[in-house]
């Protein structure tokens, strides 16, 4: 983990791998996540503009990003912000899914050394 100061004023702690994830199976622990929940205000933050660049510096190196090396947020739901690549990226499954209708597109997995903050995982 190393400090990075964003905007001249804010210090973020960037993450270079992932924590130890309790239960994340063995074929997920050398590659990036999908997706995060972060309780809304992680890091002190609430301005949408400092939370984009805020998740950028700290995360972008554990999760995938766009190919323009961006992530996407969700506007806060339950106190949590879902983060991902993509724009269109959604929580669940449409109805017509062929294998998961309706059902969780990702397996999460909290991280004991950041309270609140889950990744996810495609299922397959």
């Amino acid at each position: 983990m190393a400090i990075v100061r964003i905007y001249d004023t804010l210090d973020v702690d960037q993450l270079y791998s992932l924590h130890d994830l309790p239960g994340l199976p063995a074929e997920y622990r050398n590659d990036k996540a999908d997706a995060l929940l972060i309780p809304e205000g992680h890091g002190g933050i609430i301005q949408a503009a400092w939370r984009t660049a805020y998740i950028i510096t700290r995360w972008g190196k554990v999760v995938r990003t766009a190919p323009n090396g961006g992530l996407y947020t969700t506007p806060p739901q339950n106190g949590k912000i879902f983060v991902t690549p993509s724009t269109s990226d959604m929580l669940k499954n449409g109805p017509m899914h062929p294998k998961r209708p309706g059902l969780p597109r990702y397996a999460w997995f909290a991280d004991p050394d950041d309270p609140g903050v889950e990744y996810g995982f495609l299922y397959d």
